[in-house]
């Protein structure tokens, strides 16, 4: 897929042209690590972001045994809790956030950014709680009402109409917005959802210094989570942002022109405004939950199912007694297996994309524990 990232200003005789193609940037970051200092991360601040970032010229507002708070420039915020918080397996944690606003993320720039949510990475348990990335049109191929009316139709103005057929999302089908002030702004999405959209005129809103349609997709929590991991990969295997940054907006809303049942509804043919613009890009599986929550699943699927799964197998003959025999009683085991198979019938369940999920995770959480893995579903 053709996705340009450039966008600078060409100079010429001293003069900046006018700025065209496409610029991809990360606009805003809020992320979290656990079980390192703040000395730490400070430490990545400073290597990746520059000396300007180094504790020493920050504003510390609090630093004692169980927090640590300071702020520093353009925004930057840095924020420890040193005594830890319990996770879904009752473990106590500590964790360091740092909050990087549009104003710092603009004056630091995209590529040490990524640099940064790299080495990041790299630490325990990173959690993106906010990742905003923007795509900056400086053709403006569309403006941010046709794009408006493309996914609500000519009664925009009258905010009461609900997203038409063409607009392929899991969005509720009223969670829109628009305004005409500035050049007008569409959001997609609540705006304290997990992934929300604006489109917009960045020129006006910028006072002329960004002559762009933008295109800004905010994704928090899992969604910003599995974004970023998502450029971390990207990026290590030579690929862009634009690249990750289109995947991730056609999977959040795509525009397609209806055809026939709404189930087949990835294979109708996108409007061709819009599939000049995002190419052919094609969407990824977003969402990817944090490994500590699958024993809360777990515990929860074990309490949803463990009656059927009793009725079941006593139902093919495998009592309690003969349960609790496996792995003592060799005869025990193929009995059960035989009882599931019975239930499940000749070939395991195709996996749902949800499922998938959790078993990636399972994996992960079973290669942490000590060898046994005694009690991993059991300890309720």
């Amino acid at each position: 897929m053709s996705a340009p990232e450039g966008g600078a200003a060409v100079q010429g005789a001293g003069v900046p042209t006018k700025r065209t193609g496409r610029e991809v940037s990360i606009d805003w970051l809020e992320a979290s690590v656990k079980d390192v200092e703040s000395l730490e991360v400070f430490g990545l601040l400073v290597r990746h972001l520059g000396p300007q970032f180094r504790r020493g010229a920050c504003d510390v507002l609090r630093d004692d045994e169980s927090r640590f708070l300071a702020k520093g420039p353009f925004g930057l915020s840095v924020e420890a809790d040193r005594r830890g918080q319990e996770d879904s397996t009752g473990e106590k944690r500590t964790w360091v956030s740092v909050r990087m606003p549009g104003e710092l993320c603009r004056t630091i720039g995209t590529d040490k950014l990524l640099d940064l949510v790299v080495a990041l990475d790299a630490l325990p348990s990173l959690k993106v709680s906010r990742l905003d990335v923007a795509l900056d049109d400086f053709d403006k191929t569309f403006t941010s009402r046709v794009f408006a009316e493309a996914c609500v139709g000519p009664s925009l103005d009258a905010e009461r109409a609900p997203l038409g057929p063409q607009v392929v999302t899991r969005v509720r089908r009223g969670a829109w917005d628009w305004s005409r002030r500035l050049g007008g702004c569409f959001w997609l999405g609540g705006k304290k959802s997990p992934r929300l959209l604006r489109v917009y005129d960045k020129e006006q809103e910028s006072g002329g210094l960004i002559p762009s349609t933008r295109v800004e997709l905010q994704s928090r929590n899992e969604f910003g989570t599995a974004l970023a991991r998502r450029v971390v990969e990207a990026r290590s295997a030579g690929g862009s942002l634009a690249e990750v940054f289109f995947q991730h907006l056609v999977s959040f809303v795509d525009l397609r022109e209806p055809q026939a049942d709404r189930s087949s509804s990835q294979g109708w043919p996108r409007m061709p405004f819009w599939a000049a613009f995002v190419g052919d890009a094609q969407a990824v599986r977003t969402g990817r939950r944090s490994d500590s929550r699958v024993r809360t699943w777990i515990r929860h699927m074990v309490r949803q199912c463990g009656g059927f799964l009793g009725v079941m197998l006593r139902a093919f003959g495998v009592t309690p007694k003969v349960y609790a025999l496996v792995g003592v009683d060799e005869a025990a085991g193929p009995k059960v297996a035989r009882a599931i198979r019975e239930i499940l019938g000749p070939a395991l369940p195709e996996l749902s994309g949800e499922h998938e999920i959790r078993l990636e995770q399972v994996l992960r959480e079973r290669a942490r524990k000590i060898p046994g893995m005694r009690g991993f579903v059991g300890d309720r």
